[in-house]
């Protein structure tokens, strides 16, 4: 069983826009797998855009920027990849697992 994870970005202070993505997923005994777009590709891109947005689970608790960012490095060193579909996951430059599309 996973925990899902959500960015919440807001655009527009006036009229409350605001960019919802899908991060990634957090399974035991799993790396984190991160939700890649075409735009956040890369762990340090994925960093820097986190840093403008409110992070919570799927279950609407709130997570601090820093318990994330620890959340995803605590668990960048565990090696699934006998057990991946290498056309569905990769690994971006730093190690980090991604995929491109959608998954729950």
């Amino acid at each position: 069983m996973g925990t899902n994870y959500y960015s919440d970005k807001i655009l527009c202070e006036h009229c409350g826009a605001t960019e919802d993505l899908h991060i990634g997923k957090s399974s035991g005994g799993n790396p984190f797998y991160l939700h890649g777009t075409r735009e956040l590709n890369t762990w340090v891109k994925w960093k820097e855009y986190l840093k403008e947005c409110n992070i919570t689970d799927e279950y609407g608790k709130r997570i601090a920027y820093e318990d994330f960012v620890n959340l995803v490095e605590d668990k960048s060193d565990i090696d699934p990849a006998s057990l991946l579909d290498e056309k569905y996951f990769t690994k971006d430059p730093q190690g980090y697992w991604f995929t491109f599309g959608e998954f729950c």
